[in-house]
């Protein structure tokens, strides 16, 4: 989910990264050091898209390490552009302030494609059209204090909206076009995942097999971290996710594969903690029952966007659902600390 990354949260991902020798921000924790220190392994961490992304790359020369984080990161620079709606020139900002968007990138075409499939898998759940309420949301927000909004303008907002996330925009050969004035779209919960998948496509041109993609908890493993020893992960348990404390689940193998988790305990727009960035687009409120959703997936792109519909659904819901996709697994847990694991979960 591409959003702006608070100071507290910057910190947290910061004093974890030092402590662990690994490069992952809550809520995924990738502990690509804790195996071998002695592995081959060159790892770059900046700040873009509004968290902490890291790329470890393992290779016997330097040379070609340092070439292909170079290489990776001139390409994310040149993607987060296409889906990032915070840049007010960004080619989604655009579309979002003009209605109506011609000549669409090819990148951008390719996402919507997949936003739209994902939106009819979950049946809306995963919704890109919950960007007028993002706004709002922002635009009442008190931190330190009660939200109290009217139901009347709740309801002039949640008009914007579309139901099925399918409904009230178009994308063809034309470009794309919002039909209602005051629409928009946000690709937050599947843009991360999108350029993970793109910057490990781009390593592997390069030549550079095994590799580590960590953007801001969107996960893509590819290879192996040295001969015979594989990327490790562990998804991090919000032990009680009010108060920031989380506890690191058990590392786990992952290869050829991505993770993603999608958290409703760090953004929120009251101190009561009933609003935050996700939103049920058939409530028009945050959802209240999960606090965590992780996906495992064949490609970071629908492991983050079944990461954001499986933070909405009911989790019986979502572990229908993963059970028949091909090598999906989820873990879910919820607010009063109940933990939903579907059957192959590897932890």
């Amino acid at each position: 989910m591409i959003r702006k990354i608070s100071r507290r949260r910057f910190l947290r991902a910061l004093t974890f990264a030092g402590a662990a020798g690994a490069f992952a921000a809550q809520p995924v924790s990738s502990l690509a050091g804790a195996i071998s220190q002695t592995a081959p392994v060159l790892t770059e961490t900046r700040i873009l898209m509004g968290t902490l992304v890291a790329v470890s790359v393992s290779d016997p020369s330097r040379a070609r390490m340092e070439d292909a984080l170079y290489a990776a990161f001139e390409h994310m620079e040149t993607l987060i552009p296409f889906f990032d709606r915070h840049a007010v020139d960004s080619v989604l900002s655009v579309l979002n302030r003009q209605g109506a968007l011609q000549d669409v990138p090819p990148e951008l075409s390719a996402l919507l494609a997949r936003t739209r499939a994902m939106s009819a898998l979950t049946r809306g759940a995963f919704n890109p059209t919950v960007q007028p309420l993002v706004d709002f949301f922002c635009s009442q927000a008190v931190p330190d204090g009660r939200l109290n909004i009217p139901e009347s303008a709740l309801n002039e907002v949640r008009a914007l909206l579309s139901p099925d996330g399918r409904s009230g925009w178009t994308a063809d050969s034309n470009g794309v076009r919002l039909e209602r004035r005051g629409m928009g779209l946000t690709l937050d919960g599947i843009a991360k995942g999108r350029v993970a998948d793109l910057v490990s496509r781009k390593l592997k041109q390069e030549g550079m097999v095994n590799h580590l993609i960590n953007a801001g908890g969107d996960i893509v493993a590819s290879g192996e971290k040295a001969p015979g020893i594989p990327w490790q992960v562990a998804v991090s348990n919000p032990s009680s996710p009010h108060s920031g404390h989380f506890r690191h689940g058990r590392p786990f193998a992952l290869k050829g594969k991505a993770l993603a988790t999608s958290g409703s305990y760090e953004h929120y727009y009251d101190a009561e903690q009933k609003y935050n960035h996700i939103i049920d687009a058939g409530t028009g409120i945050s959802p209240v029952e999960m606090v965590s959703a992780s996906v495992i997936a064949p490609d970071a792109t629908d492991a983050d966007a079944l990461a954001t519909a499986f933070s909405v659904m009911p989790p019986r819901e979502s572990l229908k659902l993963a059970a028949t996709l091909p090598e999906c697994e989820c873990l879910l847990i919820s607010r009063g600390g109940r933990i939903f694991k579907s059957r192959g979960w590897p932890a």
